[in-house]
C-alpha cells in the first residue's frame, strides 16, 4: 500500500509502477472489480506462455452491460496469440483490441526498458499508453473469458467533458 496525495490516475499508476517490485503489471482503477480467479488464471497463462509481453481478457461494462470487443469474443474458448505486428495494429486501429490499462497482465521489465509511464493531465491517458505499449510489444495473448467488470460511471470527467477531452487529446 503507497500513500500519497490525491494527483490523479496517471501519477498513481506512475508511483505504483515505480515501487512495484514482481514480474508483471496489472493495472485496476478503484472502481472496478475483477473476478474471483482473473489474476490466477492470468498468471497461469505466463507460465504457459512465458515469452508473451502481455496477456488480456474480456471486459463487461456494468451498468450498461457492454462486452468489449476482443477478437476471440465469438472464437472457440481457446486463448488467442496475437504475434504479427501488422495484424496486432490492424486489431488496435480498427478498436478490436481494448485501448484500457486495465485488465491485461504486462511485463514489468516490457514497461521499465520502453519508460511505458502514464503522463499528467491526459484524458484518456490509457489510449496513448496502450499505443506506446503495443508499439514495444512481441506477442500478445487473450483470453476469450470475462475477467473484469468495468465500473460505468456517467458522471466522470470523460463522460461529461467532450470539448475538454478533444482538446487534450488533439493537442
Amino acid at each position: 500500500v503507497v500513500h500519497d496525495v490525491n494527483q490523479g490516475i496517471s501519477a498513481a499508476r506512475k508511483t505504483g509502477t515505480r515501487v512495484a517490485t514482481g514480474d508483471y503489471f496489472f493495472y485496476m482503477d478503484s472502481d472496478d472489480h475483477i473476478l474471483e480467479n482473473t489474476l490466477k488464471r492470468f498468471v497461469a497463462f505466463a507460465v504457459a506462455y512465458p515469452k508473451v509481453d502481455v496477456i488480456m481478457g474480456n471486459s463487461l461494462c456494468m451498468g450498461i452491460n457492454v462486452l468489449t470487443d476482443s477478437p476471440v469474443t465469438h472464437n472457440d474458448n481457446n486463448p488467442m496469440l496475437l504475434d504479427d505486428k501488422q495484424l496486432l495494429w490492424k486489431l488496435l486501429l480498427t478498436r478490436k483490441l481494448d485501448h484500457h490499462a486495465w485488465n491485461k497482465l504486462v511485463k514489468r521489465s516490457l514497461v521499465l526498458t520502453h519508460n511505458l509511464m502514464f503522463d499528467d493531465g491526459v484524458i484518456y491517458e490509457d489510449i496513448l499508453w496502450t499505443y506506446r505499449l503495443m508499439s514495444c510489444v512481441s506477442s500478445i495473448l487473450i483470453v476469450p473469458e470475462l475477467t473484469y467488470m468495468y465500473g460505468y460511471n456517467p458522471t466522470s470527467i470523460v463522460h461529461t467533458t467532450p470539448q475538454k477531452a478533444n482538446h487534450v487529446i488533439n493537442s
